[in-house]
């Protein structure tokens, strides 16, 4: 199976997109998007409203869009779940 492709967000916040930007014309067509992940979601509690603030700012500036949301979410819970409770190998495999 090859390896999934960079996104671009990847690729300009490692610079290949500027060095190489004719590698990228197709993609680039629609121009880049960036909107930010935003606020916490409001049905939060607080404690996983500062597990989110956590990880969106542990990550790379730029990386992760309104379109992680939901994943976002889930990490927040797992999270929250990996620090309170034991939580078996099983529940974090594929």
């Amino acid at each position: 199976m090859p390896k999934p492709r960079n996104s671009l967000v990847e690729l300009a916040l490692s610079g290949t997109l500027q060095r190489h930007p004719d590698h990228y014309v197709s993609r680039l067509s629609g121009g880049i998007v960036l909107t930010s992940i935003g606020r916490p979601p409001g049905h939060l509690n607080a404690n996983e409203k500062v597990t989110w603030a956590e990880i969106v700012k542990t990550a790379p500036p730029g990386l992760l869009t309104k379109h992680d949301r939901i994943a976002l979410e889930i990490v927040v819970k797992m999270v929250i779940r990996m620090r309170t409770t034991q939580v078996k190998a099983s529940e974090l495999s594929p």
